[in-house]
């Protein structure tokens, strides 16, 4: 491989990854928030029944190509192993 042709494979990997990062930064990410629970360490949410994960601040980003529409979203906060039970939440 002669070096004009590493520049150019590294030139290609630069572009592609700069367009993964623009696409992270840019694309649309619904983020789902709750107030805050005295004590709580973390929160667990879950939508319809699955849990999406555990959370340390009073806010969670929903993955990607996550299709908005009907769903149940809950959360609960959590000291150490117990946690309150399941809260729907609702849109402000």
């Amino acid at each position: 491989m002669t070096t004009r042709t590493k520049m150019a494979a590294l030139a290609l990997v630069a572009v592609l990854l700069a367009a993964a990062v623009v696409f992270g930064v840019f694309s649309k990410r619904p983020t789902l928030m709750w107030d805050a629970s005295p004590g709580a360490t973390r929160y667990e949410v879950q939508i319809d029944g699955v849990l999406l994960g555990s959370f340390t601040e009073t806010r969670a980003r929903l993955p990607r190509g996550f299709v908005t529409g009907e769903h149940t979203v809950e959360v609960r906060a959590c000291i150490d192993q117990s946690c309150s039970p399941w809260q729907t939440l609702t849109a402000r």
